[in-house]
């Protein structure tokens, strides 16, 4: 029943391998986005504990972004394992034809939408052209607030990268696909290393300095899809791990120790593979209460449009869109154009992408989770 590498998936299922569907990574996605909306917040609130618990969450907020990435990662990759399991193969062309359906319509709406307001927002060209084509964070990354209505769009390129790679590594290197997703991240930390000692570039948003944690995962992800070692990790993933991970996390935020990056991509997908393999827990069933389920399912849409109304705590000057960029009107901002990007546009794009790469050669397409639940974004 199990194979002695886990280099290749098996072709038989066990409970305790990886699922198509993880219904706890939406409450993932949830947390993670409202990490990132209290990131770029004033959060100030006069109440013991939970005020400066407030402002711990802000300011650690861009850890949100770590877990859209972990997510991608086991997420993607335990997809395309589970269509080779199913299928025998991994189709590039419905994957790719999924995934532009996915990530392209709501991206070029908010760029759109951008445009429109330039005479306001003052958006450089470009901003729009490096973010349409996924190269923002390889320019006018980590500048001022000049630059902050497409800073986001940095994260969405080092996934669009990602994309690019990992579907040829697990097609095109099926005996060796550990190997080489190891190799990858291992060049990727010791470059970061480097850069870090000799440059004084900023290494927090390019693909080639932060790919590793999307690698961690994708290998996490393929280690969990096989009967093996599957079993193993389910039995290290127990709910005291998952506390001890946990606080683990939290001390990486506070103590930096060497390879604190490589430990902290490590402990995430740990986390998330805990929750989805024990969803019967207290924190599983947190995770996939319908309200955090629901923002989840928002979140990528959610990620997109924050940006356009969450400024208020770097920008210099005045708002250029004024009240709507303050409390209440942001948040409420937010969550209209969020639903009406998501019902609207995002979740018809997900079904016309998923009936279009059903419509190719048969055998190609895995069961995919249900339609209203997105990937992950970032």
């Amino acid at each position: 029943m199990t194979q002695s590498t886990w280099n290749t998936v098996p072709k038989m299922k066990v409970a305790n391998k990886l699922s198509g569907y993880m219904p706890t990574l939406d409450g993932w996605r949830a947390i993670s986005i409202i990490l990132v909306v209290l990131h770029h917040s004033r959060v100030s609130v006069a109440i013991p504990v939970i005020g400066p618990f407030l402002e711990q969450l802000s300011l650690n907020g861009g850890s949100g972004v770590w877990i859209f990435f972990a997510i991608s990662g086991i997420l993607i990759c335990g997809r395309m394992l589970q269509e080779e399991q199913k299928h025998g193969r991994i189709s590039l062309r419905n994957f790719y034809i999924r995934r532009a359906f996915r990530i392209l319509p709501p991206a070029l709406l908010y760029l759109v939408t951008l445009a429109a307001l330039s005479p306001f927002l003052h958006v450089a060209k470009l901003e729009l052209l490096s973010s349409m084509f996924f190269f923002r964070n390889y320019v006018l990354a980590g500048l001022p607030p000049a630059y902050w209505f497409t800073a986001h769009f940095w994260s969405l390129a080092v996934e669009e990268h990602f994309y690019l790679l990992l579907p040829g590594i697990l097609v095109f290197f099926p005996k060796r696909r550990v190997w080489v997703l190891c190799t990858l991240a291992c060049v990727v930390i010791a470059w970061r290393s480097w850069l870090a000692h000799y440059s004084n570039l900023d290494l927090g948003y390019r693909t080639d300095t932060v790919l590793d944690a999307l690698l961690i995962a994708a290998v996490l992800a393929i280690a969990a899809s096989n009967d093996r070692y599957a079993v193993y990790l389910r039995r290290f993933l127990t709910p005291l791990s998952l506390v001890f991970l946990a606080a683990m996390y939290v001390a990486l935020l506070y103590i930096k120790v060497p390879l604190n990056l490589v430990l902290r991509g490590m402990i995430l997908p740990l986390l998330l593979l805990s929750t989805s393999q024990r969803p019967e827990n207290l924190i599983g069933r947190i995770l996939e209460s319908a309200p955090l389920r629901w923002i989840g399912r928002l979140s990528y849409s959610l990620y997109l449009w924050q940006q356009l109304f969450f400024c208020d705590k770097w920008w210099q000057g005045a708002l250029p869109l004024g009240v709507l960029q303050q409390w209440p009107l942001k948040l409420v901002g937010l969550l209209g154009c969020a639903s009406i990007s998501y019902y609207a546009l995002e979740r018809p794009m997900m079904r016309l992408g998923h009936r279009i790469a059903s419509s190719g050669v048969p055998g190609r397409v895995v069961d995919q989770a249900p339609i209203a639940q997105p990937q992950a974004a970032r």
